[in-house]
C-alpha cells in the first residue's frame, strides 16, 4: 500500500505523466499507482482534455521577468486621488439634492398649513361654499354643535360645527385646556353602532386649537360625536339631531 508520501508524489507528477513528459520509469510507477487510485484516475482525467492546450505553452515565456513601467506607482496614486476627488464631489451632490428636497418638503408643508389654517372658521360657521357634486357655489348648511365636556378635563370649547358632505361629516372646533402634548382622538358613532374614526390632535395646553375633524360616515347615519384621550376616556361629547 502506498505511503501518503507516496500518494502525494504520485499526484504532483499527474500532470506531467499526461503531457508524457515523464521519463520511462516514472511513467510505469505513476501508471501503477493509477491502476489502484480511483482519486489520482479521477483528477487525471480532469487533467487530460487540458493536455492539447498546456502543449502550446512556451515555457522560456514563463522564466522572463516582467519589469513594471517606472511610473506606474504614479499612475496608481493619481488614479486613487481621482476617485477620492470623484466620491467627494458626488457626496456634495447628494447633499445638496437632499437640501433641496428637505426645503421643498417644507414649503408643501408650510402651504398645506396654512391653507388648513385660513379655511378654518373662516367667515365664521354659518355656511361653507363647497364644490360637492363638482358644482361650485355649492351652499353646504352647517349645524350648531354643543360639545358637552366630560368630567373634570377642564377644557373649554369656544366654538364647534357639524358640516355634512357628500363624502361624509366634519366637525371645526375651537377650544383649549387640552393637556399640552396628550393625545386626543374623534369619532363619531352611527345609528348601528359602527364607531368611525374622525382623526386625532395632540394638545396645547392654555393656547387654543383649532381642528377639522372628519370622518367617512353620512350625516342621517351619524349620532354621537366624542373626543376621547389616550386611555379612551371621553373629553367631550355631543349628541347629534336626527338629520332632516
Amino acid at each position: 500500500m502506498s505511503s501518503d508520501r507516496d500518494h502525494r508524489l504520485m499526484r504532483e507528477q499527474l500532470g506531467a505523466y499526461a503531457l508524457g513528459g515523464l521519463p520511462e520509469l516514472e511513467r510505469l510507477g505513476v501508471r501503477a499507482h493509477l491502476d489502484g487510485c480511483s482519486s489520482c484516475r479521477a483528477e487525471l482525467a480532469e487533467i487530460e482534455p487540458l493536455a492539447d492546450d498546456l502543449r502550446t505553452i512556451d515555457l522560456t515565456q514563463l522564466l522572463t521577468v516582467i519589469t513594471p513601467p517606472a511610473d506606474l506607482g504614479e499612475r496608481i496614486q493619481a488614479l486613487v486621488a481621482q476617485e477620492s476627488e470623484w466620491k467627494q464631489a458626488r457626496a456634495a451632490q447628494d447633499e445638496r439634492r437632499d437640501r433641496r428636497g428637505h426645503r421643498r418638503r417644507t414649503l408643501r408643508s408650510v402651504v398645506a398649513a396654512a391653507a388648513v389654517i385660513a379655511m378654518a372658521f373662516t367667515g365664521g360657521l354659518v355656511v361653507e361654499r363647497a364644490q360637492d357634486g363638482g358644482r361650485q357655489g355649492v351652499r353646504v348648511p352647517t349645524e350648531a354643535l354643543s360639545l358637552t365636556p366630560v368630567g373634570t378635563a377642564g377644557v373649554t370649547v369656544t366654538k364647534a360645527a357639524l358640516i355634512p358632505h357628500t363624502w361624509g361629516v366634519e366637525v371645526r372646533m375651537a377650544g383649549s385646556g387640552f393637556v399640552e402634548g396628550a393625545v386626543y382622538r374623534a369619532s363619531f358613532s352611527t345609528k348601528d353602532g359602527v364607531i368611525v374614526p374622525a382623526g386625532e390632535f395632540l394638545g396645547t395646553g392654555s393656547k387654543t386649537i383649532t381642528c377639522n375633524l372628519q370622518a367617512a360616515t353620512l350625516r342621517p347615519a351619524t349620532t354621537t360625536f366624542v373626543i376621547s384621550d389616550a386611555r379612551g376616556a371621553a373629553v367631550l361629547s355631543a349628541e347629534l339631531p336626527a338629520a332632516s
